[in-house]
Order: structure tokens, then C-alpha cells, then sequence
């Protein structure tokens, strides 16, 4: 039962670091101007700035709440990650929903050249709606004592894992969601960082729960 506890904890480290190079790397290609490694590939989109920016917000969240979970104050910094980024992506998916141009996007980057029939440098609503839920999994995983509230936390992680699993596979089969139309299409990047997020949220959640989080999500 130990060595499943460590392996599980294993899993959920090496997925929020792995989460967490993926959103690096992409802000080092926007600020470098060399997009060709927020996006893998030159006929992908790239991830967005403001989604690197939010997985980094995340990911703090998850490393700050799971290294000291005892720390009133740590608690607090991880919360308060997870609520910066749940109103960003809230506000995101209000401007997507209602058309009125909110914009707040533009803290980060100024929309320029497109992708198709999209604007690059934007996030995607499907990126947006799965920050929702991986921001509501950290907050309750901050101060997660409970069994349910564990349980809850897993959930939420396989929700996340499964929104990015879909994109992925899209991406392999060569089918993309969302291209071609005028809606922002989840980057390649972002999906697997998303899909990594979710999992190591998940099996963070316990071992009784986390395994079942793991069986999910595996192709």
C-alpha cells in the first residue's frame, strides 16, 4: 500500500512539473518571439500567453498547498492562486458567451496575427471552462480534510485530465477540435498540459481515489 502511495505521488509530481515546463517553455517562445515552441509544430496554434500564464498560477497553487497542506499561510497563497485564476478565465468565458469585448487578455498580449480564422495569442473557451474546474479542485484541495472533499478534488481532476485527453486525441487522429471555425481552438501544448494538470490534481486527491484517476485517463 506504501510503495502505491509513493508511486501515485510520483505520478502527480511528475505531471504538475511536466505542466508546468510546458507553460515556461511557451512564455519563453512569446517573449522570444519564437512561437514554433509554444505551438510544437508550424501548423498548430500556439498556446496563448494568457494560458501559459494561468497554468503557472495553477501549478503554483498545487505546489504550494501539497509541499505544506499544515501552513495556514500557504493555504492562503494557494487559494488565492487558484481564485487570480478562476475570475481571469471566468471573465474569458463571459466575453466568449456574451460578445461584450472585455479584453483581459490584452495584459499579456495584444492580439496580432491569426491562425486560420482565429486570432493567436487568445484562449481557447474549452481551455477556459477546464481552468474552471482544475481552479475550484485546488481550492477545495487546499483544505481538503475530508474524504469527500477528496473524492470531490479527484473528480474534478478527471474532468480537467479528460478535457485535455479529448483534445490530444483529436490531435492525433488528425482531427482537431474546432478548426476551421471562428471559435479558438485548444493549442496542442495546452492540452497536454491540461490533461497532466488534471491527472496529477487527481491522483493528489489520495490513493484510494487516485487510482481510479490514473485508470481513466490512460490511453
Amino acid at each position: 500500500m506504501q510503495r502505491k502511495l509513493v508511486t501515485l505521488t510520483r505520478i502527480a509530481w511528475l505531471s504538475i512539473l511536466t505542466a508546468t515546463g510546458i507553460s515556461v517553455i511557451a512564455i519563453i517562445g512569446w517573449a522570444s518571439n519564437w512561437l514554433i515552441i509554444a505551438q510544437i509544430g508550424p501548423k498548430f496554434i500556439p498556446m496563448s500567453p494568457s494560458t501559459a500564464f494561468m497554468f503557472l498560477l495553477l501549478c503554483a497553487s498545487w505546489f504550494t498547498c501539497y509541499a505544506r497542506p499544515s501552513s495556514p499561510r500557504r493555504r492562503m497563497f494557494a487559494e488565492a492562486c487558484a481564485l487570480v485564476a478562476l475570475v481571469f478565465v471566468l471573465v474569458v468565458l463571459i466575453e466568449f458567451l456574451t460578445g461584450i469585448p472585455l479584453d483581459i487578455e490584452q495584459l499579456f498580449s495584444r492580439a496580432g496575427s491569426r491562425f486560420g480564422s482565429v486570432p493567436i495569442g487568445r484562449m481557447s473557451p474549452i481551455t477556459a471552462a477546464g481552468f474552471v474546474l482544475a481552479s475550484a479542485s485546488l481550492v477545495i484541495f487546499s483544505s481538503a480534510s475530508s474524504g469527500r472533499r477528496r473524492q470531490l478534488v479527484a473528480i474534478l481532476g478527471v474532468a480537467v485530465a479528460s478535457i485535455g485527453f479529448v483534445v490530444v486525441l483529436g490531435y492525433l487522429f488528425g482531427a482537431p477540435l474546432l478548426y476551421g471555425s471562428s471559435i479558438i481552438p485548444v493549442s496542442l501544448p495546452a492540452a497536454i498540459a491540461l490533461d497532466l494538470l488534471g491527472i496529477g490534481v487527481g491522483v493528489s486527491a489520495g490513493g484510494h481515489v487516485g487510482r481510479y484517476v490514473v485508470w481513466l485517463v490512460r490511453p
